[in-house]
């Protein structure tokens, strides 16, 4: 993904970073019918084993509409992230899923329910876990288990609470 340059926005260097690893995905599957314009960017943690077993098994349950999701290691593209704001640690600590189309960035659960909106097998828990009952225990759930999980990696030490 290249950086913005001087006079160029954040969102669009998203755009035209995104493009350019779709048409290159394009090119490798040699199929013109699937439209591959991204409409998600989502920036995870690459250094979590479990985080990219999680990113396969989405782009898995995609299927056509993978090339839709665009996915970023959040370590690699701080610069970027703090375009919007976001620190390394804060990535760390949530997922963040940035929308082009509206061009909103989104953490934590409501960016895993846009995440799952954009694929077909997963659009009813992406509305399950927005709804108001069970978004707020799935917060607290989620924030529990990513620092855990960091604690593990000896990762969170550095992280504030």
């Amino acid at each position: 993904m290249d950086f913005p340059r001087e006079g160029q926005s954040a969102d669009t260097t998203m755009r035209k970073s995104a493009k350019n690893e779709s048409t290159k995905h394009n090119s490798a599957k040699h199929n013109p019918a699937i439209s591959f314009q991204p409409h998600l960017i989502v920036f995870y943690d690459a250094l979590c084993p479990a985080c990219v077993k999680d990113r396969d098994n989405y782009l898995r349950w995609a299927g056509q509409h993978a090339n839709h999701i665009h996915w970023q290691d959040a370590t690699a593209h701080q610069t970027l992230l703090a375009e919007y704001g976001v620190t390394l640690e804060q990535a760390l600590l949530e997922l963040y899923v940035y929308e082009i189309k509206s061009q909103h960035m989104l953490k934590e659960i409501p960016a895993y329910a846009r995440l799952f909106q954009a694929i077909p097998k997963l659009r009813w828990l992406g509305w399950l876990i927005s709804t108001p009952i069970i978004k707020p225990l799935l917060t607290k759930l989620y924030r529990y288990s990513v620092r855990r999980r960091l604690n593990k990696q000896g990762r969170l030490c550095k992280l504030p609470r």
